[in-house]
């Protein structure tokens, strides 16, 4: 027989056992420790920034700007990318290292910031900037070129720095000397 309320000695254990729970684990009022320490990312949501390599804008010999990045190269990590990120730290963003030098498209799925996003070709020659995407939105942006490189950077970046297509990229890995204008695109095009 189904019975469709507890015994009564269950409905009065019920709300002070919900009652215990809800209190439960609660050390402090704080903020975790995580937030405290400055990560910029909820505990369990996303990784925490962690600098992989530096990523230089360049027009002419002039440097416009520098800024620490994470390397998304492979499949998992760019289909990831800065999804579930609701901030990074102050002159950061990721590079995407794409297999081919071919038309690239991405979309905001899953990603709550807005973005500024930099599609460069085999040559680290910045083929087009998509400005202030939407987050979250499953619509499309192309490269509209073949596009080896995809630089994504917090919305704005592109306007306050002035950096526009035509300009170039210069990608270093962290400790290795390698660079995607010299080494690295030399390398990818002699395989």
């Amino acid at each position: 027989m189904l019975r469709s309320t507890p015994p009564p000695r269950y409905v009065l254990l019920l709300p002070a056992l919900l009652v215990l729970a809800a209190g439960c684990g609660e050390e402090s009022a704080g903020p975790p420790p995580e937030e405290a320490s400055g990560d910029t990312t909820s505990v369990g949501a996303a990784p925490a920034f962690e600098k992989e390599g530096t990523v230089a804008f360049v027009r002419g010999g002039d440097t416009l700007s520098t800024l620490d990045v994470e390397v998304a190269e492979t499949d998992a990590e760019r289909s990831r990318g800065l999804m579930e990120r609701t901030a990074l730290p102050a002159g950061s963003g990721m590079i995407f290292l794409m297999e081919e030098n071919e038309p690239q498209s991405f979309y905001m799925k899953n990603t709550p910031m807005a973005l500024d996003v930099f599609f460069a070709n085999a040559d680290s020659q910045i083929v087009r900037v998509v400005e202030n995407t939407t987050p979250y939105s499953t619509d499309s942006f192309r490269s509209g070129a073949p596009a080896k490189f995809v630089v994504e950077v917090p919305a704005g970046y592109a306007a306050r720095r002035g950096i526009v297509a035509g300009d170039r990229i210069r990608f270093e890995r962290a400790g290795d000397g390698t660079n995607s204008s010299a080494a690295f695109g030399a390398r990818q095009r002699s395989e």
